[in-house]
Order: C-alpha cells, then structure tokens, then sequence
C-alpha cells in the first residue's frame, strides 16, 4: 500500500528527529567513554580497558539504534522498509554530529576534566582527612611489632 506525500513528509520530519534523538543518544555514550578515558590511569597511553570499554559502548549503541529504527519503521509505515527512512535517518544524525555534536563535544571534555578534577581533590580530601589517623595506627602496629620482638629477644637470652 502506497502512503500519501503529507504521510511521506511526516514520516521523513520524523526520520529526522529519530536521528537527533539517535545522536544525543550518543552524546551521551560518547562523555561516558570521554570521562572513562579520563580517569584511566595511564591517559597518556593506550590503556585496552578504555577501549574495551568504548567497544561495548560502541556495540550497544549500535543495538539502540537500530532497534529504535526498527520500531520506528514498523510504527510509521506497517514493517515496510523504505530507503528514504534509513536515508533521512541517517541525515538527521549527520545533521546532529556536525553540528551541535561539535560544540557539545568540547564541552564534554571540559565538562569531564572538571568532574574528574572534583572526585580527585574530594578523594585526596578524604585521604588527608583520614591520614593522621592512618598513620597513628600504623605507628601503633610498628610499636606493637617492636615491643614484641623486643620480648622474644629477651626470652631467648634467658
């Protein structure tokens, strides 16, 4: 069965808001994996956790989007496939990555360095808060130690 043009036109306005959606959608994977990169331990170098993890993000998001796709074509046009569909959804997902995802992208990784920078200075506030008292109770073990060691000395001399 044939759709209209006004339904053709809706289902293509459509098509391309899903590949907006489908974009923020990875905006938000891609400061997951900006912000995981971020706090690894060697950022200078190539750490596989990271890209392992940007694999199963990669991955993941490929299943949302196309299950998204999938509903959406099954909703909008009764389970036919049209080209025009795919096509404008990828449009409006280019239209989403080089535009906005430009500027969000910056801001992700400035956003992600600040973040990162709070939970370091809280971590190594609450490592300073807690030093004296760390260092008390090793002094304590150390001390225990010594006394003990001093008295198995003692014992062996008698």
């Amino acid at each position: 069965m044939f759709a209209s043009p006004e339904e053709q036109g809706i289902v293509v306005l459509y098509s391309l808001c899903i590949g907006i959606i489908t974009g923020l959608i990875y905006e938000l994977f891609r400061f997951t994996s900006v912000f995981v990169f971020c706090i690894s331990d060697n950022r200078n170098k190539k750490s596989s956790f990271g890209f392992i993890f940007r694999f199963i993000l990669d991955i993941l998001f490929s299943l949302i989007y196309t299950l998204i796709t999938v509903i959406f074509i099954y909703g909008a046009n009764k389970g036919t496939v049209r080209y025009y569909i795919l096509l404008f959804t990828a449009a409006g997902f280019s239209l989403y990555y080089f535009t906005l995802g430009k500027i969000f992208s910056f801001a992700e990784k400035k956003i992600s360095y600040l973040l990162y920078s709070f939970i370091r200075a809280v971590y190594i506030g609450i490592g300073k808060l807690f030093d004296p008292l760390i260092r008390a109770i090793g002094s304590y073990k150390i001390r225990k130690y010594a006394i003990r060691r001093i008295k198995n000395e003692l014992r062996k001399r008698d």
